[in-house]
Parts: C-alpha cells; structure tokens; sequence
C-alpha cells in the first residue's frame, strides 16, 4: 500500500497544482487574460516570421492561442489525473472515465468561476473544447497502457512456454 501510495504521489501533486493552474488562469481578470494571450500571440508571431508564415488575421490567431491553451491545459489535466488514478491501482478503463469526469468537472467549475470577474464570461463552448483536450490526450494515454499490458502479457507468456 505505501508504494502504491508512493507512486500515485508525484500524479496526485501534479494533477492538484494543473488543477490551481486552470483556476488561477480563471481568476485573472479580463485586461490581464488579454495581455497574457498577447504575449503568446507576438510569441508565435515571432515564430511564424522566422519560418516564412505572414500573419494577415490577428484576431483569429488570437481566438485560436486561446482555445488551443483550453485543449492543451485540459489535455494535461486528463493525462495527470489519468496516471493518478491508474498508478494506485485502477483499472485503465476505470481511470479513463474517473479522469474524464474529474476533467469535465473542472471544466465546468473554470468557466463558473470565470463569470464572477470583470471582463470575463463562462462560454459552453470552453468546456465542450476542455473536453476535448482532456478526452484526447486520455484515450491515447488508455490505447498506450492496453498497448504495453498486451506486450507485457506476450512477452511473459512467451518465456514462460519456453521455460516449461
């Protein structure tokens, strides 16, 4: 059990500080939400110059830094808690669905949390793209642990038919 424990631990830490993440992130007001997709948005500016991309439309690309920061966040989210729950001892398929819905939770309290801020405003639309991220990264993490069990269980099989 105190290695179980041992191993969920640095998940559990991490899935807790993403988790503050997300809700400070929710806790900024709108001018300094705009200023820190800013600096991002001039960051893949920069980024796009130097390979040759012009930049017409700022205004799209700072929608889409935007949501891609709500996929990315949550599809980091989902693979924490995901290697939380199923590093204690869960089942993948178990871990997979605790992980979605503890995300989905999340997503939902962010954009609550957001309508009590100046310049701010809970969109349904952020929490169906916090879904997806988290529902992404999730399902790779759940067909990567099938894929190594399936190797592991092969490998075991094999040697021990060899042995007998």
């Amino acid at each position: 059990m105190k290695k179980r424990f041992l191993r969920t631990l640095p998940f559990l830490i991490l899935t807790l500080l993403c988790t503050v993440f997300i809700f400070s992130n929710s806790m900024t007001e709108g001018e300094e939400s705009a200023l820190q997709s800013g600096r991002v948005v001039r960051a893949v500016m920069k980024v796009c110059d130097a390979v040759g991309i012009e930049v017409t439309d700022t205004d799209t690309l700072t929608y889409n830094v935007r949501k891609a920061a709500h996929f990315l966040e949550f599809g980091l989210l989902g693979l924490l808690s995901f290697f939380a729950l199923f590093s204690f001892g869960l089942k993948a398929y178990k871990s997979a669905l605790l992980s979605l819905s503890y995300c989905f939770f999340i997503a939902v309290s962010d954009e609550l949390i957001q309508t009590s801020y100046e310049g701010r405003a809970g969109q349904v639309g952020d929490v169906f793209i916090d879904f997806w991220g988290a529902l992404t990264i999730i399902v790779i993490c759940f067909i990567i642990v099938l894929i190594i069990k399936k190797r592991y269980i092969k490998f075991y099989s094999e040697r021990d038919t060899e042995t007998d």
